[in-house]
């Protein structure tokens, strides 16, 4: 059986990690590699606690895997991460905040749970609700 208690607080354990909340314009290189490395061995261990059939294992490998990706494309340069090297981090952070949103929406979805407001900025927005008005496919263009 999953063990909820790592459910009921993914939301949580993400929010300390500067990477997933902390403000774009006030990042530094080498605070988000480590924040990266941080999450991906918390989620190691994590999965290493749930069945290989598990939903949730699943979508945390899935979340491993995103983290293994933004640190291969951002190997620490000898120099820092300064000019070209700061966008191109700056750019695979927001793909990692995107696929984390996802995955943590996913997570709070099967599991009925809350995330914390600190990560509201990188979850999907909500569906609209669909109007019960019938809506015309029609664009007006038949010889009807």
């Amino acid at each position: 059986m999953e063990r909820i208690s790592v459910c009921r607080s993914e939301g949580c354990r993400f929010e300390p990690h500067r990477a997933f909340h902390y403000p774009y314009d006030r990042e530094i290189g080498s605070f988000i590699v480590q924040s990266i490395l941080d999450t991906r061995e918390r989620l190691t261990r994590d999965i290493e606690a749930l069945s290989t059939d598990s939903l949730l294992r699943k979508i945390l490998r899935a979340m491993q895997a995103a983290c293994r990706k933004f640190l291969d494309e951002n190997q620490s340069p000898s120099a820092g991460y300064g000019g070209p090297y700061q966008a191109q981090l700056l750019c695979t952070l927001g793909e990692l905040r995107a696929l984390f949103g996802i995955h943590i929406a996913r997570i709070a979805f099967a599991y009925d749970l809350e995330v914390d407001a600190r990560l509201g900025d990188i979850l999907p927005p909500k569906p609209e609700q669909e109007s019960n008005k019938s809506h015309n496919t029609n664009s007006g263009d038949s010889d009807a």
